[in-house]
């Protein structure tokens, strides 16, 4: 009997969708090593390395977070300077 034929017909299907999409679709682990890899090859490693579409939000979000915090609290946190 082979792979495609009787009880294996829906795997064989299904294995070939997977290969047909392999490194194609989102969240492809090979798609991400590649992005690691060019990433610590650059000139300037970056601190975060974000991944897909949701991780690049989320690192976004963070940022404006970040920079909200300080305008709110930046004159006051400013302020306090410790003496010499």
């Amino acid at each position: 009997m082979s792979a495609a034929g009787g009880g294996y017909a829906e795997v064989a299907g299904t294995r070939g969708l997977v290969a047909d999409g392999y490194g194609r679709r989102p969240g492809a682990p090979g798609r991400g090593g590649c992005v690691a890899l060019a990433a610590l090859a650059a000139e300037r490693t970056p601190l975060r390395l974000s991944l897909g579409d949701d991780g690049g939000s989320a690192v976004l979000g963070h940022r404006e977070q970040i920079r909200e915090d300080v305008e709110v609290r930046g004159l006051r946190t400013r302020a306090v300077t410790f003496g010499d």
